[in-house]
């Protein structure tokens, strides 16, 4: 061996062993290398690795600089080494300002004192945070009018005499922006800006354009479109919408940014000396009803240098719609993922593509326009057919249609720019004939899944094919309206109802990192707090559609509102990322007070809302789900001021919490037979039970009465989506897996699994929705994902924040023989997989570097790595055994346990 092979062999361990800062690991504010954050003391944070086990930080050191060549003296922050084991601080170096260049890197001290080696630098920079940092214009073309002309179009010409080392393009397009620069899009994000309260936030876009930047003639084009925020009445008044509104003007700022190599800096900025027209191929881009694009109006080179617009007219100056302009923390709308159409069928009139799956997004068709200029072709989306195999809309709203007119080039794509629908069938009125020289192939026809571009973070499955169809059903229809915010349908409404983002938040939150999403969500939740009604959060956010008169209960339901106090609680719990909090802290109290009000000084709500939505069994008092809402918000409130250390209001919260038990019990309790709530509705049952509104003493006898319901209607529930998730608790609770196993191994009306096999690539927003209707594209019921996702025994737990400490309690029930989850946590990997051969259970778990697991198994044979396990050795703080359980403490690390069920 050369002393080159020792030396490696001799370094090989102290880089295997010791802790690392994981490479690309580093967050600002919950994002990657962000160009716009929101702040100038934002929260950076990592996620750690280690071989060893049990390892854990002791301690940390941050440094900051304006290059990556100054980390001998870092000249914004170099914090010192700083004893804590939470891998995330919040920047506290030389104050910051709009447009701040910051690198960072971070070390930590293992367990031992050791510390690691620097982590890779990353980067961000401020936003621009004050009004005066824009020097640009609102500016429009007044001349737009629907069915008068198309959609705007604004160029600027101008040249640059240098070469750019960097740029910035600060722009924002109401209602949705396409810019670009020198005739190329500029990034890759789609349906820019996000859905906000115009009036209060208004979400810019910060792109890096120096790539795009040439010396010379240059061309800044952006093409604008409606979305919700011009959603007025359809062209040609036959295309479907949700709502309509007076039209909207649309208009645009802009605030372009570049530096030279040599240091100079320059301003290009929307005003009126900027061109526009509305002479374009869009006639129609509505967001819900479709676009129509004549692209024999295609305008060609019209964002490119050199291209005459002597026919354009001047852009006008007008004014901001009102909110202030915010850089979004949250990941972009983007193409995550492109789908080829598995098949196309001709039929009398139509084509008809099929995609395989029910999805959200847009769709790419390839067409040979030869000898077909003029033809118009529209595209007919669809979430399922009729009996007859044509389209059927009735799901999602009649009639939504896109309109495409050929120019008659030999090839021509057409692809919606500016509207995303939910839809797994596009039929075409296009007919094979003697003018048709081209046999439109499915490989024609593909479809581009669009969605908020968080990241996704679980792996989850089992050997049971119709559960792991049920998790991939549930995840698809979470994937389909995570739009900016949580939609409820990706096509016949597009809002933002926020019930189902408390209740089903888990599955949200472990299939995808909504760290910086959340964030965002929280402040549109904030926005949409009634101006009329003090205190009042409505049901959706931003409040589009105020409902009112006896129409009031779609806009006042507390088991909607209390998302308010819900959401930015679980986030925390989360995260860890308190701001989510004090932030918001005046919105909670502000809506907690309204509900003590309509209260009435009662323990219990009135007879109002909409009750468990979606029930199967309309017996369930609307009082009883207001109720219970009612005591998650103070319950919730009470967990928010104990982990904002107000003592004294935690325990006033508590004391209205469990009054209002009291309440619910008093209210609703029955003991006529056997002791049960209302008149003995699976739903009333499991709010009671989950609140621990019960008394001890009948406790066993109401989960009875529950469990005799279930198994009556043949191992079914009746529940909607507001107890559904309670159900679910209270079962697991109980220790009950058996009969949730039960429940989800049904495949008849109502179940999960009867959506599988009739073959629905989504969750459906009726339990019985073939026969009743109602989307097949909701994740409203998709809490019962999270028990499938947890089969593996891998969860938070109860009273840990930012997964600090860590349950792994296999549940091994009927004929599963594996199950597995990996979830990366905000520390790390978390990951649990158990197999099961007749009597023998071989279970593994990873604990992430810092966290603490306890393992939980239903047996007293058990051993680590093949050995006897003894507490202090091998990563195991402690183990006990206790009615025939073991419960084993470790540290971080990857551990093999096997233990005899038998």
């Amino acid at each position: 061996m050369n002393l080159l092979q020792v030396l490696q062999v001799l370094t090989v361990p102290a880089l295997v062993l010791g802790i690392n800062v994981q490479s690309g690991s580093l967050r600002v504010d919950g994002t990657i290398k962000s160009l716009a954050v929101d702040s100038t003391n934002p929260r950076l944070s990592w996620r750690l690795e280690s071989q060893s086990r049990g390892d854990s930080q002791i301690a940390f050191q941050v440094q900051a600089a304006g290059t990556d060549s100054l980390w001998t003296l870092p000249n914004l922050w170099d914090s010192g080494r700083i004893p804590s084991s939470d891998p995330f601080v919040r920047y506290n170096g030389r104050g910051l300002k709009s447009r701040s260049a910051v690198f960072w890197r971070v070390r930590v001290w293992d367990v031992n004192n050791k510390p690691s080696q620097w982590s890779q630098a990353s980067t961000f920079e401020v936003a621009l945070l004050q009004p005066s940092d824009w020097k640009a214009s609102w500016i429009t073309n007044p001349d737009f009018a629907t069915g008068k002309n198309s959609l705007p179009l604004f160029a600027k010409d101008f040249n640059v005499g240098c070469v750019v080392s960097k740029a910035r393009l600060y722009l924002l397009g109401l209602g949705v922006h396409a810019p670009e620069i020198n005739g190329q899009a500029v990034d890759d994000t789609v349906l820019a800006p996000g859905y906000s309260t115009f009036n209060r936030t208004l979400w810019y876009s910060t792109y890096d354009v120096a790539r795009l930047l040439k010396p010379g003639n240059n061309v800044i084009g952006v093409q604008i479109g409606k979305g919700i925020y011009d959603s007025d009445k359809p062209l040609g008044g036959k295309r479907y919408t949700k709502f309509a509104i007076p039209s909207q003007p649309l208009k645009l700022i802009a605030q372009l940014e570049y530096m030279c190599l040599l240091g100079t800096s320059h301003t290009i900025i929307s005003d009126d000396s900027w061109a526009s027209s509305t002479d374009g191929p869009y006639l129609e881009a509505h967001w819900y009803g479709g676009e129509e694009y004549n692209a024999l109006k295609e305008i060609k080179d019209w964002s490119n240098p050199g291209k005459s617009r002597q026919n354009w007219t001047t852009a006008k100056l007008t004014t901001s719609p009102g909110g202030a302009l915010t850089a979004p923390r949250a990941p972009q709308i983007k193409r995550c993922e492109t789908i080829t159409a598995v098949s196309v069928k001709p039929g009398p009139d139509y084509l008809l593509f099929d995609f395989g799956v029910n999805n959200a997004g847009t769709f790419n068709f390839k067409i040979n326009g030869t000898g077909l200029a003029g033809r118009r072709v529209t595209f007919w989306p669809a979430e399922r057919l009729k009996s007859n195999g044509y389209i059927d809309q009735s799901t999602m709203g009649t009639n939504i249609f896109h309109a495409y007119t050929i120019k008659g080039a030999e090839s021509e794509v057409y692809s919606p720019k500016f509207i995303y629908h939910g839809m797994q069938y596009l039929g075409i009125n296009l007919t094979l004939g003697s003018d048709i020289i081209w046999a439109p192939k499915a490989s024609d026809m593909s479809m581009t899944v669009i969605r908020a571009s968080n990241e996704q973070v679980l792996e989850a499955s089992t050997s049971d094919k119709l559960f792991n169809g049920i998790h991939s059903n549930i995840d698809r229809s979470i994937k389909s309206n995570m739009h900016s915010v949580l939609t409820d349908c990706p096509h016949r409404e597009k809002l933002g109802w926020l019930e189902q983002d408390h209740l089903v938040f888990d599955p949200v939150a472990m299939g995808y990192d909504i760290e910086a999403y959340g964030l965002d969500f929280m402040r549109t939740i904030a926005d949409a707090q009634a101006p009329d009604i003090p205190g009042l959060i409505p049901t959706t956010a931003p409040e589009y559609v105020v409902f009112s008169g006896q129409y009031l209960m779609y806009r006042d339901d507390p088991n909607w509102g209390v998302a308010a106090i819900r959401f930015p609680l679980l986030h925390y719990e989360y995260y860890g990322d308190i701001t989510i909090l004090t932030m918001r802290y005046n919105v909670m109290s502000q809506y907690m007070d309204y509900l003590q009000q309509q209260a009435g000084g009662k323990p219990y709500m009135p007879d109002s809302g909409l009750g468990d939505w979606l029930t199967l069994n309309n017996t369930t008092p609307k009082g009883a789900t207001a109720t219970f809402a009612y005591h998650q918000a103070a319950s919730g409130m009470a967990a928010v001021e104990k982990y904002l250390n107000h003592t004294a209001k935690a325990a006033e919260y508590q004391a209205l919490a469990g009054s209002i038990r009291e309440g619910y019990h008093s209210r609703y309790f029955n003991e006529t037979g056997s002791p049960h709530y209302c008149v003995n509705t699976q739903a009333c049952n499991a709010m009671a039970l989950d609140i621990g509104a019960v008394p001890v003493e009948s406790e066993e006898a109401v989960l009875f009465a529950l469990i005799d319901s279930l198994e009556e209607q043949g191992w079914h529930w009746d529940v909607g989506e507001i107890s559904l998730p309670s159900l679910i608790r209270v079962l697991k609770g109980a220790n009950r897996n058996d009969i949730l196993y039960e429940l989800f191994s049904q495949t008849t009306v109502p179940s999960y699994g009867s959506q599988v096999v009739y073959g629905s690539t989504s969750l459906w927003e009726h339990w019985d929705a073939p026969t009743t209707g109602g989307s097949y594209n909701h994740f409203m019921f998709g809490y019962g994902d999270i028990w499938i996702v947890e089969l593996s025994g891998l969860s938070q737990s109860s009273g840990s924040v930012a997964w600090k400490q860590i349950d792994y309690k296999p549940v091994v029930v009927g004929d599963l023989t594996q199950a597995k989850t990996s979830y990366r946590t905000p520390r790390g990997r978390a990951s649990a997989e158990w197999s099961r051969t007749g009597s023998s259970l071989e279970y593994n778990v990873e604990v992430p570097v810092g966290s603490i697991g306890t393992v939980t198994l239903n047996s007293t044979l058990v051993t680590l790595d093949g050995g006897k396990i003894k507490a202090g050795m091998n990563g195991v703080t402690s183990t006990k055994e206790n009615e025939g359980q073991t419960v084993i403490k470790v540290g971080s690390g990857m551990y093999k346990f096997h233990a005899n069920l038998a």
